[in-house]
């Protein structure tokens, strides 16, 4: 048993760190081109224009297969945590309300951000001890 756990505690460290080299590499490319627009943009500085629109559909390929993995490998888990019995029909309800979930961040996620920062900085004036500005973050 505690064989089991620490060969799971390794794959999950590995994992990690391999997420965190992907996340350093995007990051010392984005800090080189920081450009607005995502996988396209990328990789038609990086390589070429048609290589760009290749890589732009085969990630919304990827992010179409991925939400909707999610979607339905999710539902079960929530299903267990309500307490429901998991019937299909619940099981697609659930998936269903993940994939229009995602879609309604996607589309008003950065409206919704830039309204938040906006009140955030509205109301910083009004903050306890009289300092208008954070030592913390920056204006």
């Amino acid at each position: 048993m505690s064989v089991g756990r620490r060969r799971l505690s390794g794959a999950g460290r590995s994992f990690v760190f391999g997420q965190l080299m992907v996340a350093l590499t995007f990051a010392e490319a984005a800090s080189h081109y920081p450009l607005a627009g995502g996988v396209y943009q990328w990789a038609k500085h990086l390589v070429n224009g048609s290589y760009g629109w290749f890589a732009a559909w085969m990630f919304a390929f990827a992010v179409l297969i991925a939400v909707a993995g999610v979607a339905i490998g999710a539902s079960p888990i929530v299903c267990s945590l309500a307490g429901w019995s998991g019937t299909s029909q619940q099981l697609f309800w659930i998936a269903f309300a993940f994939i229009v979930g995602s879609m309604v961040l996607n589309i008003y996620g950065v409206k919704i951000h830039r309204l938040l920062q906006q009140h955030r900085h509205r109301h910083r004036d009004h903050r306890p001890g009289g300092s208008s500005r954070s030592h913390c973050m920056p204006p």
